[in-house]
C-alpha cells in the first residue's frame, strides 16, 4: 500500500510548533548556537512532511514563483561553499589581503570554498532550515489553520511585552535578559536587541486585527476576544513608546493605519461602540505611552546615527571590492574590521550594518540582489492581488499578511530583523499565507464564503 501523505491537520500542527519555538528562542542573530541548532533541528520533521505533501498533491505550481527564490538561496549558499583551487582563490575580487596571509603562513596551497568564513556561512546556510520550513508548512493548511496559527504571533508579542516591563523592574544584570549582547536598559522581552522587539510589535498588530470583530457564539453576550484585542492595540502602542526604537514606533503608524484598513476591507466592520472604543483605546495610549515616555524617545530622535552614518560608507565601499559575489554569508564583521580606519573605529565593534539590503550586497553579491529583485516583483504582486482580491477569510489573511512581511521589509533597510529566527519564520509564515490564499476546498465554496447578508467576521469560532 501506498503510503498517504501527511494530512493538513499534522503540517498545521508542526509550523505552529516550529514558528513557537522560533518566536521564543530565536531572539538573537548570531548568539547561543546551542538553542539555534536545536530549532534547527525541530524544523525537519515540517520540512520532511511538506515536502512530502507538496509531492503527494502535486502543488508545485503554486509556489513555483517564490519556490525558485528559495531555491536561488540555498544556491547562493552552496555556491560560496564549493572548493575551488588556489590559483583560482587567491585572485578573486576582495581575496588579496587573505591569500597573502595563507601564503606567509605557508597555507596557501589548498583548495578553499568561496567565502572568506565558510564556517559562518554554512551557519547561515542552515539557520534557513526553520523559515524554509515554516513557508512551505503555511502553504499547506487551510484557511482556518491558518488563522489560528498567526495568533500565535500576536500572543508572542503580549508575552514578550510582559517579559521586558519584568526587564525594566527586575535587575538589569538579572537572569530575565536571555542574552549576553543586550540592550539591558530596555524591555527587550524575548529578543536581544530593542528593534527586534519593535519588529515583532507592529508585524503583530495586522494580524491581531483579524479577530477584532466577535463570533457568532457570542451575539449577546461580552465580545471577549476583540476586547482583549483592543487592549492588545493599547499595550503594543505604549509599549513601543517605552521602548525607544525609533524605526518602531515610525513603523507603528502604517502598521495601525493598515489594520484599520484591513477591518474594513476585509469585511469585518465594527459596530459603533466597538469602533469607538479602539480608537478611545488608541488615542489614549498615545498619549499615556508620551506621558510615560516622552523624554527618552525625544533624546533617542536626536541621537544622530550613533555612527551608522560612517559605517555605511565604509561598509559600501568593501562591499563594491568584494563584487560580483560578495565575501560570503555572515562574513561582515571580519570584512569590516579589516575597512576600518583609525579615525572611524568605536569601542565597540560592528556586528551588522543595520542595513540588511547593503550588508546583503555586501555578503552574497549580485546574485542575492538578484534574488531580492525577483523577491519583491513576486511579493509586490502577491500583495496587490490580496487587497484586490474578495474580502473572504483568505483573503483577509492574505492582507494581513502582506502588510506584516511589507513592514519587516521596511525595516531590514535600517536594521537587520530577519537575520534572527523568531522574525524570519514570521516573515516566512507571511509569505506562505500570501502564496496560496485558498485550499482546494475552499476555493469549491468561495462564492459562498464571500457573499451573501451571513457573511460575518473572520475569527468566528475565536
Amino acid at each position: 500500500m501506498r503510503a498517504s501523505p501527511p494530512s493538513s491537520l499534522l503540517i498545521s500542527i508542526l509550523t505552529g510548533v516550529v514558528l513557537a519555538g522560533c518566536l521564543v528562542f530565536g531572539g538573537a542573530s548570531r548568539q547561543n548556537a546551542f538553542q539555534v541548532i536545536g530549532l534547527e533541528l525541530l524544523s525537519l520533521p515540517l520540512l520532511f512532511c511538506a515536502l512530502w505533501r507538496h509531492a503527494a498533491l502535486g502543488s508545485w505550481g503554486e509556489i513555483r514563483g517564490p519556490g525558485l527564490i528559495v531555491l536561488a538561496i540555498v544556491g547562493i549558499v552552496l555556491l560560496q561553499l564549493v572548493p575551488l583551487p588556489p590559483a583560482i582563490w587567491n585572485h578573486l575580487p576582495g581575496h588579496a589581503p587573505a591569500a597573502e596571509a595563507l601564503r606567509l603562513a605557508g597555507l596557501d596551497r589548498a583548495w578553499r570554498p568561496y567565502s572568506l568564513t565558510p564556517e559562518v556561512t554554512a551557519r547561515y546556510g542552515l539557520a534557513l532550515l526553520p523559515p524554509i520550513a515554516v513557508f512551505l508548512g503555511a502553504g499547506q493548511m487551510h484557511s482556518r489553520q491558518r488563522l489560528w496559527l498567526s495568533l500565535l504571533i500576536p500572543l508572542a508579542a503580549a508575552i514578550s511585552l510582559g517579559v521586558g516591563v519584568a526587564q525594566l523592574l527586575g535587575d538589569p544584570e538579572g537572569p530575565l535578559y536571555f542574552y549576553a549582547n543586550t540592550n539591558r536598559d530596555s524591555a527587550v522581552g524575548l529578543f536581544a536587541n530593542r528593534n527586534h522587539q519593535a519588529a515583532l510589535l507592529v508585524a503583530c498588530l495586522p494580524f491581531a486585527a483579524l479577530w477584532l470583530r466577535p463570533s457568532e457564539q457570542s451575539r449577546g453576550r461580552p465580545p471577549i476576544g476583540p476586547l482583549l484585542v483592543m487592549a492588545l492595540f493599547g499595550i503594543v502602542i505604549i509599549g513601543l513608546i517605552v521602548l525607544r526604537s525609533r524605526a518602531g514606533v515610525l513603523l507603528l503608524v502604517p502598521s495601525l493605519l493598515a489594520s484599520l484598513a484591513l477591518t474594513w476591507r476585509g469585511g469585518l466592520a465594527f459596530n459603533r461602540w466597538m469602533a469607538a472604543g479602539l480608537g478611545a483605546i488608541v488615542v489614549g495610549a498615545i498619549v499615556l505611552g508620551l506621558l510615560v515616555g516622552f523624554g527618552p524617545l525625544k533624546q533617542r530622535f536626536e541621537t544622530k546615527g550613533e555612527g551608522r552614518a560612517v559605517s555605511a560608507p565604509i561598509a559600501a565601499g568593501a562591499a563594491w571590492a568584494l563584487q560580483p559575489l560578495g565575501g560570503g554569508l555572515g562574513s561582515f564583521r571580519n570584512i569590516y574590521a579589516g575597512a576600518e580606519t583609525n579615525e572611524t573605529m568605536f569601542e565597540s565593534y560592528w556586528l551588522h550594518v543595520h542595513d540588511d539590503y547593503l550588508e546583503l550586497w555586501l555578503e552574497a553579491g549580485w546574485l542575492a540582489l538578484a534574488t531580492l529583485l525577483g523577491f519583491l516583483v513576486w511579493w509586490s504582486r502577491a500583495a496587490v492581488s490580496a487587497w484586490r482580491g474578495p474580502p473572504d477569510l483568505p483573503g483577509s489573511l492574505a492582507r494581513a499578511a502582506s502588510v506584516a512581511s511589507g513592514l519587516l521589509l521596511i525595516h531590514s533597510a535600517v536594521d537587520y530583523p530577519l537575520r534572527t529566527l523568531a522574525m524570519a519564520c514570521v516573515f516566512a509564515f507571511a509569505c506562505g499565507v500570501m502564496v496560496r490564499r485558498s485550499s482546494p476546498a475552499e476555493a469549491r465554496g468561495a462564492a459562498a464564503i464571500g457573499s451573501g447578508p451571513s457573511r460575518r467576521a473572520i475569527g468566528a469560532g475565536g
